[in-house]
């Protein structure tokens, strides 16, 4: 890399390390010093103990791959400070000139901080660069729910698809079965329902609202014979509140209450049958992509 293209990304990475944290600068590989003192100027524990103190002690190294070297030297009426980066891209620092000794040390402190900052930034931005970032989420799931009859005994299984984030919209589709023994004959009652859900998160926890068409159907059998069958459509609504566990990257687990209510239009009446409420419990595997 020449010497104007990597002054030019150092000048950047020092513009967003300057806005870090120290833990942040101190994130990325410790380098070591190289100082000789001149005579009546501060030593080589001075300039280690400034870094130190913006820096954090990770920063530094005894050795390290990459080694800052510190050179202070009297020009006339003037101190002049150059750093030199030894085992890396960069050619260093450029030349500056102060009044006193001191002042050429609290100068250097300062260039060796914003080169590690600098380097640490760098290092973090291709880290980042190659991390997930998910656009979107899958959910596959099941449970147990009160919603068809009054016993906790309907089996449900759901399937969702959607965006990932803290706020997300997805597309459901949810399927409750249950049934019931009644005088010889077995009560079967499904329901389907399909629609949209807006989801937002916090943490582990996340919360959702839900709203779908709906389809109920009924049906009266033996092992041998049907006695009758119904159904009607209508439309449902929902709400849920869960907790989220990410299992890696990719994959995770979600456990949670939901409540429901549907109607739906009934042919033989006329009209939409009044609300039917209930809740359910449910567990899902996660999947991010």
């Amino acid at each position: 890399m020449q010497p104007q293209r990597w002054s030019g990304v150092v000048a950047v990475a020092i513009g967003l390390a300057t806005t870090t944290t120290a833990s942040t600068a101190s994130a990325g590989e410790a380098v070591a010093l190289a100082y000789q003192p001149p005579p009546g100027c501060p030593g080589a524990d001075a300039l280690r103990e400034g870094v130190v103190q913006r820096l954090g002690p990770a920063a530094i190294a005894e050795r390290a791959p990459v080694t800052i070297a510190v050179a202070i030297a009297a020009h006339g009426d003037a101190w002049q400070v150059v750093l030199a980066v030894h085992g890396d891209e960069s050619p260093g620092d450029r030349p500056e000139r102060v009044a006193t000794c001191d002042a050429a040390m609290d100068l250097a402190i300062r260039r060796v901080v914003e080169l590690v900052s600098a380097r640490a930034a760098i290092r973090q931005a291709e880290v980042d660069g190659r991390r997930f970032v998910p656009r979107g989420r899958i959910a596959m799931g099941a449970g147990a729910a009160a919603e068809l009859f009054d016993g906790f005994g309907d089996l449900t299984m759901e399937a969702e698809v959607g965006t990932a984030g803290a706020r997300t919209v997805a597309a459901f589709v949810r399927i409750v079965e249950g049934s019931e023994p009644n005088d010889g004959w077995a009560i079967n009652r499904t329901d389907v329902s399909a629609g949209v859900q807006g989801c937002a998160s916090w943490r582990w926890l996340e919360g959702c609202v839900r709203l779908g068409g709906d389809r109920w159907s009924q049906s009266r059998q033996t092992s041998t014979y049907i006695g009758f069958r119904q159904a009607n459509w209508g439309f449902a609504l929902g709400a849920r509140v869960s907790a989220v566990a990410p299992l890696g990257e990719h994959f995770g687990v979600r456990v949670g209450v939901l409540g429901a209510q549907r109607t739906g239009y009934d042919a033989g009446i006329g009209d939409f049958t009044p609300w039917q409420r209930g809740y359910g419990l449910d567990a899902a595997g996660l999947l991010w992509f």
